[in-house]
């Protein structure tokens, strides 16, 4: 809503525009993806960009504990407004779907002909990040083969990650 993103804007700070997402009610879930439709699609900057400043700013709006909602009676962070909707986890992608040759996108495709290595950079941003904030986020998992780390922050699970198109097998 407006009143919601009219704190984050009087602060001077843009609205962060994700591709898709849902909520997992079951799960108590928030999932968000930055979508790719092929592994050549998004360029080198792109690609990284979707970590370095998109999934980065939501985790500095973690680490500022920042009011960036608001109600018209009361302005929230982030975290509050995830604790009022009883969500405990937040899950970040970059989605690609499929190689260049139209067939689903696997790691290696991407290495080959796709922008994998902005991805690798953008994960090592985020890594960075939060490793330099270990007050604030404590890190549960890394995998850095497959781009992946979730870490803590107070009581909510936050899972960021690279991911292909994953098609059903007979």
């Amino acid at each position: 809503s407006s009143a919601a993103s009219d704190v984050y804007k009087r602060q001077g700070k843009a609205d962060v525009d994700i591709d898709i997402g849902n909520i997992l009610k079951g799960e108590n879930a928030v999932v968000l993806m930055e979508l790719k439709n092929r592994t050549d699609s998004g360029g080198t900057a792109g690609r990284r960009e979707i970590w370095t400043k998109k999934f980065r700013t939501i985790l500095e709006i973690f680490a500022r504990d920042e009011k960036i909602f608001s109600d018209g009676r009361k302005e929230y962070t982030l975290y509050e407004i995830l604790k009022l909707f009883k969500i405990r986890q937040i899950e970040l992608y970059v989605g690609i779907l499929f190689n260049v040759d139209g067939t689903p996108s696997t790691k290696d495709g991407d290495r080959l002909q796709g922008f994998y290595s902005s991805n690798v950079e953008g994960f090592n941003d985020i890594l960075r990040f939060i490793s330099s904030h270990p007050a604030i986020f404590r890190i549960a998992k890394k995998d850095e083969e497959n781009l992946k780390i979730v870490v803590s922050y107070r009581d909510i699970k936050i899972a960021v990650s690279y991911t292909h198109l994953t098609l059903p097998t007979n």
